[in-house]
């Protein structure tokens, strides 16, 4: 057994809420390493663990679930970023954004949406349009960033714009 798997049995098994934090603190920190230490914890079962603590109504469990997920983002790894797409993670963070009110994990779900469109500009080359872009447009990514300009946090506001600028021809909207 290596240490992914007792992992995984820990969140199966134990239902104490500090103890599975600590275990996706863990797995964020292996995530944090190298692109194979993140596509370890992506091929094993645990993974699937993490993608339901996305949904978890606890904040501190959600939140250490998306920071997990930012890891994956960051690495700016297109075989990786495929992987999860396979996983519907743009819905899982869609979702996310649309009904959290966690400052700090709506800010990361932008960053982390930022960034896998940013990776799949890899494509460009290859295909004739950046699929990231159109896929988080049909799950309804576009018309939710869009209502996230308008967040009170200046932050959220920002990024929110980043994205559509960068990758989307929208109007902006002022929070002042």
């Amino acid at each position: 057994m290596n240490i992914l798997d007792f992992f995984d049995l820990i969140l199966t098994q134990n239902k104490q809420k500090p103890i599975q934090r600590e275990v996706l603190w863990a797995i964020s920190n292996i995530c944090a390493g190298s692109i194979n230490h993140c596509m370890q914890v992506l091929e094993s079962p645990v993974f699937e663990k993490v993608l339901e603590y996305l949904g978890d109504p606890d904040t501190k469990l959600k939140k250490e679930a998306v920071l997990i997920i930012n890891s994956y983002s960051i690495s700016n790894c297109l075989d990786m970023t495929l992987k999860l797409l396979n996983k519907s993670i743009l819905e899982k963070i869609c979702f996310i954004l649309e009904n959290d009110k966690d400052k700090c994990i709506l800010h990361t779900c932008l960053v982390i949406i930022f960034e896998f469109l940013t990776t799949g500009s890899q494509l460009e080359g290859y295909e004739s349009e950046n699929r990231i872009v159109k896929l988080f447009q049909r799950c309804g990514g576009v018309n939710i960033v869009e209502k996230l300009q308008m967040h009170a946090d200046l932050e959220i506001h920002k990024m929110s714009l980043e994205i559509l600028d960068r990758f989307y021809e929208t109007e902006e909207i002022s929070i002042r």
